[in-house]
């Protein structure tokens, strides 16, 4: 795997960090998430 990443990061990009964020993006919902679902899931 670290061979990927190493072609990767060569060519400018990086597997954790996208270039832009998602247009879909809705903070309001994460936030819900964030609130409501995760905790419970952390159970």
């Amino acid at each position: 795997m670290r061979g990927v990443s190493y072609l990767l990061h060569r060519i400018g990009f990086s597997p954790q960090v996208p270039a832009q964020r998602a247009v879909e993006w809705d903070e309001q919902a994460i936030t819900t998430w964030r609130k409501e679902t995760w905790p419970a899931g952390k159970r």
